[in-house]
């Protein structure tokens, strides 16, 4: 059973970080190969065109922030617009825009 909060309502889960946090702990680990090394070293390394940071995986990552980024600012168009009350309730918004907001970093 789920404890319920002071207020009546569920907490918020912490599931999506966690998982958004495993996967980089993940990524860093996997690769440390490549991120603990010297700058010089690391243009040689066989996976640079993916891991530098204007590769493969740093630009996704980067389009990927500035997607977040934009979905975070829904949230204060849904508070000042009156007509978008049928996407759902502020709590439920201000919950989403919290752990989105979470995951960025």
């Amino acid at each position: 059973m789920v404890p319920k909060a002071a207020s009546g309502r569920r907490p918020p889960s912490v599931l999506p970080v966690l998982v958004v946090v495993l996967a980089l702990l993940w990524v860093t680990v996997s690769y440390w190969g490549y991120y603990g090394a010297d700058q010089a070293d690391r243009v040689r390394h066989p996976l640079h065109s993916w891991l530098r940071p204007s590769g493969y995986l740093g630009q996704s990552a980067g389009v990927l922030a500035v997607s977040i980024f934009c979905f975070l600012w829904l949230y204060p168009l849904r508070k000042k617009v009156r007509w978008l009350a049928w996407t759902g309730t502020l709590a439920k918004w201000l919950d989403v825009h919290v752990a989105t907001a979470l995951t960025l970093p």
